[in-house]
């Protein structure tokens, strides 16, 4: 009979100084983070009690947690192994718990590197900006933000209250500037100041504007519209708007939902919320579906507009069509195919368009060798002229923005050090007292050992966990979210956030049960102060009794060649 080589057969017992070597792997919901978060140790030091330490792992890949743990979309969540048991980790919400209660006067702050001499320009003070210039004040880089607005922050400064209050955003905003960061706010480049003396004034310079440039339906009428984003920072600023009883908001994502429910605490009646998507297509999450229905939203679903009836100038609805289905072409273009004789107006007195919003780069033209299409180190045709968040990628989420920030961050050191081609800076990682070390990959990958994604399929002994639902968490009651701007989610309590982070499957991480220890038929592992060890690695027949009751499959085993032969020609 063949030795048991693994449950997947094409996966190779290694033993890496005298160690299983467990991190060959990783979970999903690390591989499908936009930031890059080191989940499993966060969660980790979670359910230890150990939340200072926590933000610190987090701040090495997010310097904004307490933002993200409110409005991050969660692919983290939607690929949790843990989804197919029982229920998903609520990994937003930890990661918010790490924020709201580590003790930031018992935070040892990352501590910058030295001084490099050199000067880094960030137009554009959004999560891709503030991301950008906290890794790259980290890394020992004088950084200036120009910001056209008077406060910092970008799209974090528009987002509802109920959602993200902005004490939160002044909170984690004001901790990156802490940093030494020179801020110029008020200052648009193109108007208050020309990118060509930017450029001539600094060593790089990062183009992270965002898309704040409103799309339009081209529809008669269009002009009686409200923007989204007009909309939703003049309220955020205290301007007061008269929509009427009756509004109207078209779009389908989180921008459309935020206005809707904004509509609905300040005065309007009745909201309607209309859409191209069917329901199950909707770009929001699930979440902001969920709640906006709660709160008596509307929904037109399968719709398409042909025009804003008005008179005099005052809106009194807008006149759709039905759709069987529709598509966007190559160029952008959309094809549909409408029901015949499905004409209809949905009445209104006011309507605001949430449809998307494009980069605003009008301040480049003419600058010879800028191009805001994003590249893998982000670079522009430009010498020493970056570019992320939504003015490189169209509008995406801020999570995704924070990363690809942080992606920048890394070009522009490796640009400005001149590190060797082939071995370029990764990331940083922070150790608890707040010391950084820089991590750097090989382009040509000598001596790499790439991480495979652990699925459900792996889990092989998942019945080693118990059947848990997942912690809920307290939010407002409708009736009392409606009144004013107060936060819905109210997040979890330590001891919430510590139950549910027990419940995590570790998915290609060693959490040290001592499974493998407990099933080894020669007795060679060991339990020691630095983890679990092989002490006769001699002895171990390479049975995979501990690959297979791995409750987490994060041991890898490795077959040498003469085994493997025997067993291809056994089942042969």
């Amino acid at each position: 009979m063949p030795p048991v080589i693994s449950r997947e057969h094409y996966e190779a017992i290694l033993f890496k100084d005298e160690f299983p070597w467990y991190q060959t792997r990783t979970s999903p919901c690390e591989a499908n983070c936009p930031a890059g978060n080191n989940i499993q140790r966060t969660v980790s030091l979670i359910r230890d009690n150990r939340f200072e330490e926590a933000l610190v792992n987090l701040k090495a890949t997010n310097p904004l947690p307490g933002i993200t743990g409110r409005v991050c979309f969660y692919p983290c969540e939607t690929a949790c192994n843990r989804g197919q048991y029982d229920d998903r980790i609520s990994i937003r919400f930890l990661e918010r718990a790490v924020s709201d209660h580590a003790d930031r006067n018992k935070v040892k702050k990352a501590k910058r590197l030295p001084d490099t001499n050199r000067s880094v320009a960030i137009i554009g003070s959004g999560p891709a900006g503030l991301s950008c210039a906290y890794y790259s004040s980290l890394l020992g880089h004088s950084v200036t933000i120009f910001e056209a607005s008077k406060e910092i922050g970008g799209v974090l400064n528009i987002i509802p209250m109920n959602r993200l209050p902005m004490d939160v955003v002044k909170k984690e905003v004001g901790e990156i500037v802490e940093l030494g960061l020179k801020v110029r706010t008020g200052t648009e480049v193109g108007k208050d100041i020309q990118l060509e003396d930017i450029l001539n004034d600094y060593d790089a310079c990062l183009i992270a504007t965002g898309a704040w440039e409103s799309k339009s339906l081209n529809i008669p009428g269009n002009e009686n519209a409200i923007s989204a984003l007009t909309y939703l920072s003049d309220v955020s600023q205290g301007k007061v708007y008269d929509l009427g009883d009756r509004v109207v908001v078209i779009g389908s994502g989180g921008t459309a939902f935020d206005c809707a429910t904004t509509a609905l605490r300040t005065g309007a009646q009745e909201v309607h919320l209309a859409a191209l998507e069917t329901m199950d297509d909707m770009l929001a999450t699930p979440e902001e579906i969920e709640r906006g229905l709660s709160e008596g939203i509307i929904l037109h679903n399968s719709k398409t507009f042909t025009g804003i009836v008005s008179n005099n100038g005052k809106v009194k609805g807008i006149e759709c069509l039905d759709i069987k289905s529709f598509e966007f072409d190559e160029n952008g273009a959309l094809r549909l195919e409408t029901v015949e004789g499905s004409e209809q107006l949905i009445e209104a007195d006011s309507v605001i368009f949430a449809i998307g919003q494009g980069p605003v780069t009008g301040f480049a033209e003419g600058v010879d060798g800028i191009c805001v299409s994003g590249r893998r180190t982000l670079a522009s045709e430009k010498e020493g002229v970056f570019v992320a968040g939504d003015v490189a990628t169209g509008p995406k989420s801020i999570v995704e923005a924070i990363g690809g920030g942080r992606m920048a961050a890394m070009s522009i050191h490796n640009y400005l050090t001149g590190d060797d081609k082939n071995k370029k800076i990764d990331g940083i990682s922070i150790d608890a007292e707040g010391k950084i070390r820089i991590e750097t990959y090989n382009y040509k990958g000598e001596g790499s050992v790439p991480q495979r994604v652990v699925d459900f399929r792996h889990l092989a002994n998942v019945e080693y966990y118990d059947n848990r639902p997942r912690v809920e968490v307290n939010s407002l009651s409708v009736s009392l979210s409606l009144s004013d701007f107060d936060e819905i989610n109210k997040g979890y309590s330590k001891a919430k956030a510590i139950e549910e982070s027990d419940r995590c499957f570790h998915c290609g991480h060693c959490f040290e049960c001592g499974t493998c220890v407990d099933v080894c038929p020669e007795d060679i592992y060991e339990i020691t102060e630095e983890g679990i060890k092989v002490k006769y690695p001699d002895e171990c027949f390479i049975c995979g009794a501990c690959v297979m009751d791995c409750p987490c499959s994060a041991i890898t085993m490795r077959i040498p060649a003469p085994m493997r032969l025997a067993a291809v020609r056994a089942k042969r």
